[in-house]
């Protein structure tokens, strides 16, 4: 037990000593580090006010270029937006004309075949072929429409054709309902002529037969007969 005791000092006395002399030589060291350290922090700061300042000129310059980048991106989206609603513009015109009577069409007709493409710049192709497409149906509109122009002029003669008709039908019938009436009347009154003669006979054969002499009686029922003759 005491040779090791003694053992394990020998071994350790030395690396004690060791770490004291290492400490005592690397203490100046340290200190020189330290003022190091503390002379590089003053320098690093006054080094990053420098620094901030450029860094936000650059940050400002980024941001200034996105923004710039963006108004490009909306002055492109609306100088697109604004050549594709012209070329739909010319579909509109053909849309617009849907109903118009046939003179109105021939000016929307003669006002598109007089517009010019110009200014369309990539559009321009696509320009050229909305306005054929728009000519082509403007032109198709304004056959439809003399179509349906000479159809009504057809019905309303038609109707004009039919009215008169019923008005003729209309008179004939009221001449024939005329006719037929005076015709009535005229049977009628020749009926009652035809019977007349007969009432008259009726009447010379009561006055006949009364004629003989008769009680006072007779006479009056003969009297009384006589006068109860209907009349013609």
């Amino acid at each position: 037990m005491k040779r090791a005791i003694a053992g394990r000092a020998a071994w350790r006395d030395p690396r004690i000593a060791l770490g004291k002399a290492r400490q005592a030589a690397k203490a100046p060291v340290l200190a020189l580090g330290r003022q190091i350290d503390a002379f590089a922090a003053g320098v690093e700061a006054q080094l990053r006010v420098g620094e901030s300042h450029y860094h936000g000129m650059i940050e400002a310059e980024e941001e200034r270029r996105v923004r710039e980048r963006e108004e490009q991106a909306r002055a492109e989206q609306a100088r697109i937006d604004g050549l594709r609603a012209r070329v739909a513009a010319f579909g509109a015109i053909a849309q617009r004309a849907v109903g118009m009577p046939p003179q109105e069409i021939d000016e929307q007709i003669a006002k598109l075949e007089r517009a010019e493409i110009s200014g369309f710049e990539e559009y321009a192709g696509m320009a050229y072929e909305a306005k054929d497409s728009a000519l082509r149906a403007l032109r198709e509109l304004h056959a439809n429409a003399v179509q349906r122009q000479e159809q009504a002029a057809r019905l309303a003669q038609l109707e004009a054709e039919n009215l008169e008709r019923q008005r003729r039908e209309a008179a004939e019938r009221e001449q024939r309902e005329q006719r037929a009436g005076h015709g009535q009347r005229n049977r009628k009154q020749r009926s009652t002529l035809d019977q007349q003669p007969m009432r008259y006979c009726w009447k010379k054969v009561l006055a006949l037969k009364w004629s003989r002499p008769t009680t006072g009686s007779r006479r009056q029922r003969r009297n009384s007969a006589i006068h109860s003759e209907p009349k013609g």
